[in-house]
C-alpha cells in the first residue's frame, strides 16, 4: 500500500531484490545468499532491507539464481499452465479423478504464482511445499498411462 522503501518492508525487500538481479543478471549472486549479499553497502536501501529471502519466489530466484536459474523454474510454471488449459479445453466432463488432477497441477502453480509474498524457494520445508504436488502429479501421470 505503499511504495517508500523506509515504512513498507516488502517493497524494501523487492526493491534490494531487484537492485541484486539488475547488478547479476545471468547467473544471480547464488541459491540463499540474500541474507548474506543483503548487508552490502550497494544493495542498503533502508532498515527493512534485509532479510532471510525476499519473500516472493519469483524475486528470489531472479536474485539468486539469475535468469539462467529462473527460467528452469518458470517453466515448469508455465508448462504446468499449458497443462491446466488443454486439460480443461479437452474435458467435457468433470469427474473425480480428472478435478484430482487438475487440483494437483493448480497446487503447482499456485506456489510459483510470481505475485503473492512467499516463503523462501531454497528452505527446506518450503521446498517440501514445492515438490509434494510435484510427485503426485507424477504419480497420476504414470498410473493414467
Amino acid at each position: 500500500t505503499n511504495l517508500n522503501v523506509f515504512e513498507n518492508q516488502y517493497y524494501a525487500l523487492y526493491s534490494t531484490s531487484y537492485e541484486m538481479f539488475i547488478q547479476n543478471p545471468i547467473i544471480g549472486i547464488g541459491p540463499n545468499n540474500f541474507r548474506k549479499s543483503c548487508f552490502d553497502r550497494e544493495y542498503v536501501q533502508s532498515y527493512y532491507s534485509c532479510s532471510t529471502h525476499p519473500h516472493n519466489t519469483l524475486l528470489q530466484t531472479l536474485s539468486e539464481i539469475g535468469l539462467v536459474g529462473t527460467s528452469f523454474v518458470y517453466f515448469v510454471f508455465l508448462f504446468f499452465i499449458y497443462k491446466i488449459f488443454t486439460q480443461i479445453k479437452r474435458t467435457l466432463q468433470f469427474d473425480l479423478h480428472t478435478l484430482g488432477f487438475l487440483s494437483i497441477k493448480s497446487a503447482i502453480v499456485l506456489n510459483l504464482w510470481p505475485i503473492i509474498p512467499s516463503g523462501n524457494f531454497f528452505l527446506s520445508w518450503y521446498g517440501f511445499i514445492y515438490f509434494l504436488p510435484i510427485s503426485f502429479y507424477f504419480f497420476y501421470y504414470k498410473n493414467n498411462k
